[in-house]
């Protein structure tokens, strides 16, 4: 049996996204940080904005499985890099 790939996304874009996600990922969604931190331990593709970049942060730090970060934000500042190169998340920039 195949393990789910877990995707963690804000609660603001599911109405954009939700009917468009293939199968296979289970979407997780988070409305506060505080909720974005507890289930980020267990995502392989995260979508982690918000307008706290230090809490942000800590999800991205959180989320040790990650293999993917998405962000709408222009540039990366506030991403911990130095955790996610050595991780091998990918971090789209265009």
């Amino acid at each position: 049996m195949t393990m789910p790939i877990v995707t963690v996304l804000p609660e603001r874009v599911r109405p954009l996204l939700a009917a468009k996600l293939p199968a296979g990922p289970e979407p997780r969604w988070f409305t506060t940080p505080a909720e974005a931190l507890a289930i980020a331990p267990g995502a392989e593709i995260g979508w982690f904005d918000m307008p706290d970049k230090a809490q942000m942060a800590q999800a991205i730090l959180a989320a040790t499985r990650l293999r993917w970060l998405n962000s709408i934000y222009a540039g990366v500042d506030g991403m911990p890099l130095e955790v996610c190169w050595p991780r091998c998340t990918r971090v789209p920039c265009c």
